[in-house]
């Protein structure tokens, strides 16, 4: 079994600073958006496999999407399409 952690680099879009009614300067740490990654680890037997990554977001924002990329040559069919999951194909390791 071919074992290897995955590091998910995903990002997320979000206001530096954000005026409430009154014009006072919030506190940005406290709306921006948290990706919390619940899986660690990724293990792909050699033939290869879809996987997954699970995520949670606190502070989400509307209308804004989750991406993720990998320049690794054999990892494809990354799809970001089901929300808190993130899959992906990973090729044979022959």
């Amino acid at each position: 079994m071919t074992r290897f952690s995955v590091f998910a680099a995903l990002a997320a879009v979000s206001l530096l600073f954000s005026c409430n009614k009154s014009g006072e300067v919030e506190n940005p740490q406290a709306s921006q958006p948290i990706i919390l990654i619940q899986t660690r680890t990724v293990s792909v037997e050699a033939q290869g496999g879809d996987c997954e990554i699970l995520y949670t977001v606190e502070n989400a924002k509307n209308g804004v999407s989750m991406e993720a990329s990998c320049d690794a040559e054999w990892i494809s069919n990354i799809d970001c399409s089901v929300e808190n999951k993130v899959t992906f194909t990973v090729d044979p390791n022959d």
